[in-house]
């Protein structure tokens, strides 16, 4: 079975960490984005909405950071970007904070130091339920805009219905006027 890569967000203020975080999510054929901080992680994703680059799948997202925090950060994201899943990275004692975090729609969290295996398992995850959402959001918007057509069919069918037969009527009635002033 063919793994598809995974595009990656990176947020931490701790530059080694994300830097081999990084290196190692790319060994694993995975796409990788780094910020470090939420105000950068903002700016990245507002870059990945053209079409020029992947969009962002998930965020990997450490809660404690200078200025912007990684709560606030979540409720930006997810403001503005609903379907990109985030996974959050806490230390210990921070848990309760995790935990705020997954009631501001977070798909999970992950201890620091996490373990590899597990966090690309999460994200995996992640991916799968942010595709399944996509999926959702154009099935609504397919069926939204094919009601909206069949309602259009339906008033235009209704109008003609209601006003065709005395439309063809007048028109038969002057094509019969205008043949008996020529004769």
């Amino acid at each position: 079975m063919v793994k598809l890569p995974i595009n990656i967000l990176l947020v931490d203020d701790e530059r080694d960490f994300v830097e081999i975080l990084s290196l190692r999510l790319t060994d694993a054929g995975h796409r990788v984005r780094t910020a470090f901080s939420g105000q950068e992680a903002l700016s990245v994703l507002a870059e990945t909405e053209g079409d020029a680059l992947p969009e962002i799948d998930v965020i990997v997202l450490d809660i404690k950071m200078p200025g912007m925090d990684g709560i606030e950060t979540l409720k930006q994201v997810k403001a503005k970007h609903p379907v990109v899943e985030v996974i959050l990275l806490t230390g210990h004692g921070a848990v309760d904070t995790a935990i705020k975090g997954l009631k501001s729609g977070a798909f999970d969290y992950l201890l620091k130091p996490a373990d590899f295996e597990e966090l690309t398992t999460k994200m995996e995850a992640a991916r799968k339920q942010k595709d399944a959402h996509a999926e959702r959001l154009r099935c609504v918007y397919i069926r939204k805009h094919t009601f909206y057509r069949s309602d259009v069919r339906r008033c235009l069918f209704k109008f003609f219905s209601l006003h065709a037969p005395h439309l063809l009527f007048n028109h038969s009635r002057r094509e019969e006027s205008e043949q008996e002033e020529t004769e």
